[in-house]
Order: structure tokens, then sequence, then C-alpha cells
């Protein structure tokens, strides 16, 4: 989504928004007023200049968002939502709904962070479609993998379809509301660290103990970066 041509040459102050149906990005001019222009869409901006490459201008969405001409950005993960006011007065930090705090390519990282914060670079490429737009869900790949890189991701266990007894320790069981009820989903981890799933409407396990559960391997999936084992059809033999 580029700006129009006359203000492809001013600097882009903060992120896109929208107002009355359109959207639109703020904007200083090279007199050093603010100015709220129309941030057109691939298919507005061809119909402007029909005989102008859009590739130029498109080139110029990479700096509304801070990536410019390094095609990066340095994104913030870990504890971010209780440091807000260190964000908030931080002049070279911005937010974007995907990948949440990050400082532009052009503007320098903070020397000394927040206790549980930590950077990642966010890189361009990663984030676009064929079309260089920026793809939702190309962009929550990358920035997931960013963020839970350094995580134990564990192993999945067995093979699918596969019933077999397992000694599991409940680190969290979390309620479900659905549309058959309600249910509880167990997550467990074994003794090689490695995570299991069972959700069931029947049974709620006590988080910190360990049992005993004969089960059907269900599906292997991962999630933020951590492998699990879906369980389904668990008895609990007995407590370990």
């Amino acid at each position: 989504m580029p700006v129009a041509k006359s203000y492809m040459r001013c600097d882009i102050m903060g992120e896109p928004f929208k107002q009355n149906g359109r959207m639109y990005v703020t904007i200083e001019t090279p007199t050093g007023a603010m100015k709220n222009v129309r941030w057109y869409t691939d298919a507005e901006w061809a119909r402007m200049y029909p005989n102008e490459d859009i590739s130029a201008a498109k080139a110029n969405s990479r700096t509304i968002l801070g990536f410019g001409e390094a095609g990066y950005i340095t994104i913030y993960y870990g504890d971010t939502y209780k440091n807000l006011d260190w964000f908030k007065a931080e002049p070279e930090c911005r937010y974007h709904k995907i990948w949440g705090w990050y400082t532009p390519s052009n503007e320098e990282v903070s020397a000394v962070l927040p206790e549980g914060v930590e950077t990642g670079i966010l890189h361009w490429n990663d984030i676009v479609n064929e079309a260089d737009d920026v793809d939702e869900v190309l962009a929550l790949k990358a920035v997931n993998a960013i963020r839970y890189a350094n995580e134990k991701s564990g192993h999945f266990v067995g093979e699918i379809g596969d019933r077999d007894t397992f000694v599991l320790t409940v680190t969290k069981v979390i309620p479900l509301e659905g549309y058959y009820g309600s249910s509880n989903m167990h997550i467990m981890k074994d003794g090689n660290d490695n995570t299991f799933v069972w959700t069931t409407a029947t049974k709620t396990l006590e988080v910190n103990s360990t049992y005993c559960l004969k089960g059907t391997i269900k599906d292997h999936k991962e999630y933020h970066g951590v492998n699990q084992t879906i369980l389904t059809r668990c008895t609990l033999v007995k407590d370990k």
C-alpha cells in the first residue's frame, strides 16, 4: 500500500490507521508540518497512476512499516505487557498488531532493556507473499519462530493411532467452553520433557500431580515451537 507520488519523499511518522473506512498514514513534510494522507491499496494507486511502475511505490510500504532499505526491524518479546510504560516512553519504539512492539531498522535499539524483555530480527522477505504484500499468516509464523527459538521444543512421542501407557505430570489445566459444553485441556510432561495434551469433559486432573494414563495418540502438532503429542480416549491406570 503506497502513498501518493507527491508524498513519497516525506518521512513516515508511525503506523497506518483507518479513518472513515479508509487507510491513512501521518507524514512529516519538508517544512516540518505533520499531515495525514491516504495510504492507498495497490489497485487504487494503479488507477491514479496507470503509466507508473507500482514496484517503486510499494517499496515505500517497507519504509512506512520501518523495514526500509535494510529490510528488517527489531521486535521485542517476553514480558512486554508489564513493561508498557517503558515502550511508550521510548521514542524509537512502535507497535504493530502482528509483531507487537518493535524498532525500525533506521533507529537505534536501547542498550538497556527491561527485565524479561528480549529482541529479535524480523526480515521483510519472511513476512510478504509473492505480490510483496505483508501476509499475516507468514508474518505470525516468522514472529513465532523468533519468539520461541530458544525454548525446549521436545519431541513427538509414538505413532498416530498407537495406544500406549504414559507416566505424565500435569503442568496446566485450561477450562474450555464449546458447543457441547465444558471440558478441560490438560497440558502434561513426561520424564523426557516431552509435551502431551489431553482434552476431556469427564475428568479434571490436578496440576503438579503425576498420573499413569493409557491413551491413544490422536495427532502430533506444533504450538509456539513446542511439539505436542495429542492424546484421546485416556483412562487413568493409577496414580504414580
